[in-house]
């Protein structure tokens, strides 16, 4: 007997960031989802002109790695400035 082929499931922007964050234990955002459908990284349908549907299964798959960047951090105020100077 042949296997009953599975629906694909699609869904839109917010509820594909809602089920990654849960999935990842952090905020994930809309427009992370919507950059990982244009890298290819997830599967990603036009449903009309302005909205995006992201497949399921893709979302649900997908793992968000931490972003670790070693002391690449913003600048801490007053290096290379004198303070307490005046003119």
């Amino acid at each position: 007997m042949p296997r009953k082929k599975q629906t694909e499931q699609w869904v839109e922007v917010q509820e594909a960031a809602r089920v990654m964050s849960e999935n990842n234990g952090r905020t994930v955002s809309a427009d992370y989802i919507r950059l990982l459908g244009h890298n290819g990284k997830i599967a990603m349908q036009k449903k009309d002109g302005r909205t995006n549907l992201y497949l399921l299964s893709d979302v649900e798959a997908y793992r968000v790695r931490a972003n670790h960047k070693g002391g690449q951090g913003k600048r801490q105020s007053g290096q290379g400035e004198q303070e307490g100077t005046q003119a």
